[in-house]
Formats: structure tokens, C-alpha cells, sequence
């Protein structure tokens, strides 16, 4: 009977965190900024725009999203590919970072990494990417080129918001 009541247990807990994971993925999709005339400034007088990396339109496509109780971080894994959210070629090197903006001026930038070059890491596509980090309500997730060319903006805070519900 034990056993039983064990496994079952064991059964929801994976159910829930497939549901809290089923959940927070739409939310981090949804919530791309698709202005055309998205830009910023960082307090270098750097600026971030909206446009190509490397002469290509870049598409992310997240494919996990988890959410540790115990250390309050998030872990995101996905791909930067190239043209379409429907292309399965990774591109290699954008840049990612966590940031806050407030009106044209972007600031408290958080360097995440690189996309993956299959060079570095051959036991991972080229594109690929995995980070895990704590989250504030108004942090965005940003790619770009490295320069603040072609950047994509995702507001990544809004997952805070989601598992606090469920908390």
C-alpha cells in the first residue's frame, strides 16, 4: 500500500512540474517585443536596435523552461536559428544578456553568454543555448549581435510572476 501511495505521490509531482513547465514556456514565447523600431540606450551611449545579426533575420526557439523552488532560478535552454522559427540551423555567437529598460534607456545588463559554435562545444549544436539565473519582475531577455545590433527582446520577468501564482 506504501508503495503505492509512494508512487502516485512521485506521479504529481512530475505531472505538476510537466504542468508549471507546459505553462511557462508560452508565456516567455508570447512575450517577445515585435516593435520595428525597438531601440535603446545604455548609459555608455551604446545603441541597441531592432534589425539583422550577421545579415540574417534570427529567430530563438526555447525549448525548456524549469523553475527551482529551492534556489529560486530559472534554467532556460533553446536555439538562435536562423530565417524562420521553423529553420533547425543554429546560429553560432549571438550575444545574451538580462537587462531592464525604461523608456529608451536600457540598463543593469546581466551578460548571459553565447549561443553555441559547435568549434567550443561539438557535443552541442551550433546555436544552442543554456543559462540558469534568478529572475526579477522586470527583467527582459535580450540577443543581439554583440554591439547592440539586431536585437530580439523578450520580457523574461513575467515568469516570476507565473510560478509566484503557484507558489
Amino acid at each position: 500500500m506504501k508503495k503505492g501511495i509512494i508512487i502516485l505521490c512521485i506521479n504529481l509531482l512530475v505531472i505538476s512540474f510537466s504542468s508549471c513547465k507546459a505553462q511557462l514556456l508560452p508565456i516567455l514565447n508570447n512575450s517577445e517585443n515585435k516593435r520595428s523600431d525597438l531601440f535603446y540606450f545604455d548609459k555608455k551611449g551604446t545603441y541597441y536596435h531592432r534589425g539583422y545579426i550577421g545579415q540574417f533575420p534570427i529567430n530563438i526557439l526555447y525549448e525548456s523552461i524549469a523553475y527551482d523552488k529551492k534556489s529560486d532560478n530559472f534554467s532556460v535552454e533553446g536555439y538562435t536559428v536562423l530565417i524562420s522559427p521553423k529553420d533547425t540551423t543554429g546560429y553560432c555567437c549571438v550575444n545574451i544578456f538580462l537587462a531592464v529598460t525604461l523608456n529608451d534607456s536600457i540598463f543593469n545588463i546581466r551578460p548571459i553568454g553565447k549561443s553555441n559554435s559547435s568549434d567550443w562545444n561539438p557535443k552541442e549544436k551550433n546555436g544552442f543555448f543554456s543559462f540558469k539565473t534568478k529572475l526579477f519582475p522586470n527583467d527582459k531577455l535580450f540577443f543581439d549581435d554583440g554591439s547592440g545590433g539586431g536585437i530580439l527582446e523578450f520580457k523574461i520577468g513575467l515568469l516570476t510572476e507565473a510560478v509566484s501564482k503557484k507558489k
